[in-house]
């Protein structure tokens, strides 16, 4: 009866699914004690990448050279507007696209001209063009060592020459126009001129003809007097009867000096005051034409000084004092990476570690695992 009882053999694990072990609850809550913990079993790891940050800045500091700025303002090119009032100008480009230029073609080819220059392998300078705030102004700037000041400003004042050339034709076309334009307007203001002083020597011999008129009428009405008496004389005669002959050419002489005068009245009450009247029109009708192009003189005048040509108002210029932080800053700033990166470094050395060491124990409990299952039949 004992032979045929069966030998005792382990639960299986399919067992323990159904009374699973109870494992103490886990949290999430870091504690500042392990973290202290981590670092001073990793402070290798700390000090050594703390101090190969430190000494990396340390050394930029000490070596790098002190760096420059190199800026230059472009004023743009403006014309006053053709079609529109004398007061409103406009740029031959506007700043965007000025900008643009600047950026995409004048100073590639620049700094082309300037490798080409150089020695091979020479590093042209990094310049770029910007828009200052609420300004209608280009800038060219740039940062590069005291022993780069040369290629800078050389590469900055070829930018600014090319860009001055694009617009140059353009502006020199405005201002020839507005200038011809002066010149007309002086011109006709000369014949303006000249045509005053024949009016004005025109109101002055018809008023000397007046006088000589009113002479010549006073020297006639005395003549038409004495005739008048002598022919009053003749006929008041009653003893004697006049000669007809005579009475005749009193009678004759009587009427054509009254003639002369009814001519002369006519003269001097009709026709020289209308051309007087005429002329002293045409002199302020001649007054006001030369008012009228000395003020559209003053407006072209006042366009010619509105022509602006694209120039450089700021030169390239170095500035009075290394730009960029000090060597002070360059060391603090290096120290807090390196206490930074060698926390981040410490922590994720731990974290190597115990990822290694967790799958070191669990290699080791498989193998047990296997031990105490063997396949076999």
């Amino acid at each position: 009866m004992e032979s045929n009882r069966k030998p005792f053999a382990p639960m299986s694990d399919a067992v323990f699914a159904y009374y699973p072990v109870q494992l103490p609850p886990q949290t999430d809550e870091i504690r500042l004690v392990d973290l202290w913990r981590v670092l001073v079993r990793r402070k290798m790891v700390f000090f050594v990448v703390a101090a190969l940050i430190l000494a990396a800045g340390l050394t930029y500091a000490l070596l790098a050279p002190p760096k420059y700025r190199y800026s230059a303002l472009i004023e743009l090119g403006a014309v006053p507007h053709p079609q529109e009032s004398e007061g409103t100008i406009y740029q031959e480009d506007s700043v965007g696209t000025a900008l643009a230029k600047i950026n995409e073609a004048y100073l590639p080819q620049a700094l082309a001209g300037y490798v080409e220059k150089e020695p091979q392998g020479a590093r042209p300078p990094a310049i770029k063009g910007s828009i200052p705030r609420n300004s209608n102004v280009l800038m060219l700037e740039a940062e590069a060592p005291a022993d780069a000041e040369a290629a800078v400003i050389a590469v900055q004042q070829a930018v600014i020459s090319r860009f001055a050339q694009e617009h140059d034709t353009s502006i020199r076309a405005a201002r020839h126009d507005i200038e011809s334009q002066i010149d007309a307007a002086k011109a006709r203001q000369a014949q303006l001129r000249d045509a005053a002083e024949q009016l004005r020597a025109r109101e002055e011999s018809i008023s000397a003809h007046v006088a000589t008129l009113q002479q010549t009428r006073a020297e006639i009405a005395m003549s038409l007097d004495r005739a008048r008496r002598a022919q009053a004389a003749i006929l008041s005669q009653p003893t004697q009867h006049p000669d007809a002959a005579v009475v005749v050419e009193a009678g004759s002489q009587v009427r054509d000096l009254q003639q002369q005068l009814s001519a002369l009245d006519e003269r001097l009450a009709l026709s020289l005051p209308g051309e007087a009247v005429d002329a002293q029109l045409a002199l302020r009708q001649n007054a006001l034409d030369a008012a009228t192009e000395q003020e559209r003189i003053a407006g072209l005048e006042a366009r010619l000084e509105a022509v602006r040509d694209t120039r450089a108002v700021q030169p390239p210029t170095r500035s009075p004092g290394p730009v960029g932080p000090g060597k002070k800053i360059i060391v603090a700033l290096a120290a807090m990476l390196g206490l930074f990166l060698g926390v981040l470094s410490a922590f994720g050395a731990e974290f190597v570690g115990k990822v290694r060491a967790e799958l070191a124990e669990t290699g080791t409990e498989a193998a047990d695992h296997d031990g105490l299952h063997p396949s076999g039949n």
